[in-house]
């Protein structure tokens, strides 16, 4: 299972490396991470684990709580609150000149499932999807992207 860490550190990494973006911070206090480039302009990135976010009053006395990988609905959720947000920061307040809105998940079936029928108008938009997977390595999917799945290791 690709924890939200998982996803973060992944895709952080490859930022990083790969196309030379700055990234003050991985844990910002909430999901969303800014990534700076040399060149100028900024990714704005939202990622998502397979596992559920689980409430204080679910963890129980010691705070812990077992880890439970998404079903098919709760990824739907996922999926569909993950492009809402995404469609509403390309009109934000805070958007500027330059910046690139992104999500990343984990290659898994359930999210490739639901990514898949949105990938045109994704593209339309110009949010771009990340994928990790199951060996933590990194694809980016936009419009330079067939349809078709990308070639990663598939989660299951």
């Amino acid at each position: 299972m690709l924890k939200l860490r998982d996803v973060v550190n992944s895709v952080c990494d490859y930022l990083e490396k790969t196309e030379g973006y700055k990234i003050p911070s991985r844990w910002p206090g909430h999901l969303t991470i800014f990534a700076n480039h040399p060149d100028g302009g900024r990714l704005i990135l939202d990622a998502y684990g397979e596992n559920l976010w689980v409430t204080e009053k679910q963890t129980g006395p010691r705070g812990t709580a077992p880890d439970k990988v998404m079903n098919e609905q709760e990824s739907l959720d996922c999926v569909a609150r993950a492009f809402l947000k995404a469609a509403c920061k390309l009109d934000g307040n805070s958007r500027q000149d330059g910046d690139i809105i992104a999500m990343a998940f984990p290659f898994t079936n359930s999210f490739w499932k639901y990514l898949k029928p949105l990938k045109g108008t994704l593209d339309r938009l110009g949010i771009v999807i990340f994928f990790v997977g199951g060996d933590k390595s990194v694809m980016k999917y936009d419009s330079n992207q067939p349809s078709h799945p990308p070639r990663l290791p598939l989660e299951a």
